[in-house]
């Protein structure tokens, strides 16, 4: 031992430990460097095998945040301008399911963007991180690795501690790159497969696309020698072309020979294309068939490398062809339709604006002639032609002669005859005169009325293109539209110079003020109202002339027209000269025009009808009151009559006659119509004092009114039916007692053969609710349908049907009462519906 070593030298001993810390930290250090190494190999191993794609990713997000002991991790994929959480692992529902903001996350975009890696270790203090989103999260320290392909980035690899002063080791960082570039390559070979199986995918897509275009109807693919014979074909080109396969193979087709020859020389210049270039582009051609018949097709062709053949592909588009024609043939008659417009809008002359349409139209549809018939008192009337003798023009038929023409009226629709000499309803021998082999009859329309025809006609025979059908349709109904406006013109021209007429006879006065309130114009009527020649007011201020107006309300409504600038009108007294005008005062350019009418005499007469009325009600009143009061009074004595013919009846019936207790039995029956006459009456009379409206359910009182007739109901056998029923706006009780008389009326005017059927129903029609009681009673005839209504009138005797005649007289007052109306329907021998109505409210609902 070497004497100088001194084992109790303080500072050996502190190096020692130091020595030691330090071997101790390498060791704690080189641990974890084999436990991330371990951790990489097992988590590219994973990327590396056969699992799903989508489950290795979220594999790898797993392990990599419990390799570094994170609380959370997540992969964002960029879509658009959000960030989509595809892979997480400890992240809040929440977050899985949406998607982020840029905003949000802050520091995931900043790492992609400088394509570095973010660490932070206080998340809610560094302007790097969004707080509030790390709040609700709860993360609190996070790595932030961006995920490249190359150049290219695909996504954000991000790690989080949740728990406070937790942060990340440089050795946790370098791991997190390395797992970052491991899943950048798996990404680039997942995507590099993808392609190549999305192109294998094409391939064999696009073999199977020709394949089946070569065996399907859409091309014709046909193999050619270049001198025109053709060698081979696909079955549709044969169909196409009409051939059969045997005789392609004995070599009978050729290309020149399936060429009509007015394409022959566009044919020979496309084969001069295929010989000098080796393609042939695509053209649009007409082809022969072998029958003769032609198609439209587009064909093209290639040269065959290092042989004199060529393929060429051909395709049917004889309907694309048949459209192009039909467009082509619209968008004529469409801009035939707009100068026919045009032209009618150009007239309001009636001659002229058929005349130039059925012209017009005739040439757009190739219609060798047109006529035009008008419908008028029961006859046709031929009002023009086209192509045709002018000597028709004023013919008359009868509506039977012209049966084509009375139909298209009766039915508003157009007619269609392709065959003249197969169609019965038309008149041959007339049509055949003027070489008409097919027809087209169109109605001309007013109002909803048809009031003439437009009739086309050919030569020929054969539907008309449904195109020609539509057209001349509209054609009608411009020419409708121009006629009606032509009869308007000329009624407005008319009215015109009827209002003229009645201006210049106006008996209005009529005088204008200024701004400063002088007089500019007067005329006759005014002078005599102001009872001053015009010569001495002209000029002159109104107030000024007339001082007595200023303050009173003609003087309010002349300031208010003028002041805003609003026409006024109202009634009044004038001061002038005491008398009741109507007023009219329109400001205009700065000027007030004011008509007068003198309407005293309405006034005197709206006075004396006023006090009529009141007279009226008051008498209607004493009236109510009287038959009140007699009806009341009338009880009593009916009563005693009864009680004492009763008694004769009971006491005296072994010592009187048989001649004797018929008569009592008379005078009884008497005394309780009498009574149930007085009742009426007195009911008749309380209608008008009836309680105050309010909501009444219809349907319970309905089901009330039932309940009271139950006996008849029972005895009748009667089936009573009813209809959902609303709440209306009325007295309950006499909204009851309205049901009752009906369906009491319903049950007594029954036929002897069928037991009574009896219906209610309502429904809302416009501001009303109408209610209907119908029945399968013995009817009523028309001629008795007011008189029933009427107090006392009755339409059959006591002995057939019991009654007193005031029960439909008290249901038209109820109704009448409530702001509404009774009629009745009726069939003699099938039945009667009575109707009535009540005012709706808007708060009321159907029950």
């Amino acid at each position: 031992m070497d004497g100088n070593h001194r084992t109790g030298d303080p500072g050996c001993s502190q190096r020692e430990a130091q020595l030691a810390d330090e071997v101790r930290r390498l060791g704690g250090l080189l641990e974890k460097i084999r436990h991330f190494s371990g951790e990489l190999d097992r988590i590219n191993s994973l990327i590396h095998s056969a699992l799903d794609f989508d489950e290795i990713m979220q594999q790898v997000v797993v392990e990599t945040a419990r390799g570094v002991g994170a609380e959370s991790a997540v992969i964002y994929m960029p879509e658009a301008e959000r960030w989509v959480p595809r892979y997480t692992y400890g992240m809040p529902r929440e977050e899985v399911d949406g998607a982020l903001a840029e905003t949000e996350v802050r520091y995931s975009v900043w790492a992609c963007r400088e394509r570095r890696t973010v660490v932070i270790d206080d998340a809610l203090n560094d302007e790097r991180a969004d707080r509030q989103t790390n709040e609700r999260y709860g993360i609190r320290a996070l790595i932030d690795a961006a995920i490249m392909v190359g150049e290219d980035m695909i996504g954000d690899f991000s790690l989080h501690y949740h728990t406070p002063g937790r942060t990340f080791s440089d050795l946790e960082i370098d791991f997190v790159n390395r797992v970052a570039a491991s899943l950048g390559l798996a990404l680039k070979n997942a995507i590099l497969f993808r392609e190549r199986s999305q192109a294998e995918q094409a391939l064999r897509e696009t073999e199977m696309y020709f394949r089946c275009l070569s065996e399907s109807g859409i091309f014709g693919i046909a193999y050619f020698e270049l001198d025109g014979r053709v060698v081979g074909a696909n079955g549709p080109w044969l169909s196409l072309v009409g051939f059969t396969r045997e005789e392609l193979d004995r070599g009978e087709i050729r290309w020149d020979r399936l060429t009509p020859p007015e394409w022959m020389g566009r044919t020979l210049a496309a084969m001069e294309e295929l010989e000098a270039t080796g393609r042939m582009a695509p053209y649009e051609k007409e082809y022969l068939r072998k029958d003769g018949t032609r198609f439209w097709g587009l064909f093209a062709g290639t040269k065959l490398d290092g042989r004199s053949e060529a393929m060429a592909i051909t395709i049917d588009i004889t309907g694309r062809k048949s459209a192009e024609q039909w467009m082509a043939r619209e968008k004529g008659l469409g801009d035939c339709l707009n100068g026919i417009n045009s032209l009618l809008m150009s007239t309001h002359d009636a001659d002229t604006i058929i005349e130039k349409s059925i012209a017009e139209a005739a040439v757009c549809i190739g219609a060798d002639m047109v006529t035009v018939a008008m419908f008028q008192a029961g006859e046709w009337i031929i009002r023009y032609v086209h192509n045709l003798s002018r000597d028709m023009l004023g013919a008359s038929f009868p509506m039977e002669e012209l049966r084509a023409f009375t139909l298209v009226r009766r039915t508003g629709r157009t007619y269609v005859c392709p065959d003249v000499e197969a169609d019965r309803q038309l008149n041959r021998r007339l049509a055949g005169e003027h070489g008409a082999r097919s027809l087209l009859i169109v109605p001309l329309i007013s109002r909803g009325e048809v009031f003439g025809v437009l009739g086309y006609g050919w030569r020929k025979t054969g539907f008309t293109p449904a195109g020609d059908i539509d057209f001349t349709e509209k054609v009608a109904a411009s020419a409708s539209l121009a006629l009606e406006n032509a009869r308007l013109f000329s009624e407005a021209e008319k009215l015109t110079l009827r209002l003229n007429g009645i201006i210049s006879s106006i008996t209005d006065a009529y005088f204008v003020l200024d701004q400063e309130w002088r007089l500019v114009e007067i005329n006759e009527h005014a002078e005599r109202l102001f009872g001053r020649p015009a010569a001495g007011l002209l000029g002159k201020v109104f107030w000024e002339e007339f001082p007595r107006v200023v303050g009173s309300e003609f003087h309010r409504h002349y300031l208010a027209a003028m002041q805003e600038n609003r026409p006024v009108h109202f009634e009044g007294r004038s001061r002038i000269n005491d008398r009741w005008h109507e007023v009219h005062a329109y400001p205009r350019d700065g000027l007030l025009e004011v008509y007068y009418r003198d309407i005293t005499e309405r006034k005197e007469a709206e006075e004396a009808l006023r006090q009529t009325l009141a007279e009226l009600a008051r008498s209607n009143r004493e009236l109510e009151q009287f038959a009140y009061v007699a009806s009341h009074d009338l009880q009593e004595p009916l009563r005693m009559i009864s009680g004492y013919m009763g008694l004769l009846q009971r006491k005296y019936a072994d010592m009187l006659d048989d001649k004797a207790r018929q008569y009592i039995g008379f005078a009884v029956d008497g005394t309780t119509r009498m009574q149930k006459l007085v009742e009426g009456l007195l009911g008749y009379s309380r209608i008008s004092q009836g309680a105050a409206f309010g909501p009444v359910d219809a349907a319970a009182a309905c089901r009330a009114a039932i309940d009271n007739l139950q006996a008849a109901v029972k005895e009748a056998e009667a089936v009573v039916t009813t209809d959902t029923l609303p709440t209306v706006w009325g007295d309950e009780i006499q909204i009851l007692q309205l049901l009752q008389n009906l369906i009491g009326n319903a049950l007594k005017y029954r036929r002897a053969d069928a037991p009574p059927r009896i219906h209610l129903s309502c429904s809302r029609e416009e501001a009303d609710w109408v209610f209907s009681v119908s029945d399968n009673g013995i009817g009523i005839e028309p001629r008795f349908f007011d008189r029933i209504f009427q107090v006392f009138q009755r339409l059959h005797t006591q002995d057939e049907y019991p009654g007193t005649g005031i029960g439909l007289a008290s249901c038209k007052k109820i109704v009448e009462r409530h702001g509404g109306r009774i009629w009745v329907e009726s069939t003699p021998g099938k039945g009667t519906t009575f109707f009535f109505s009540i005012p709706a409210r808007e708060d009321q609902t159907e029950g």
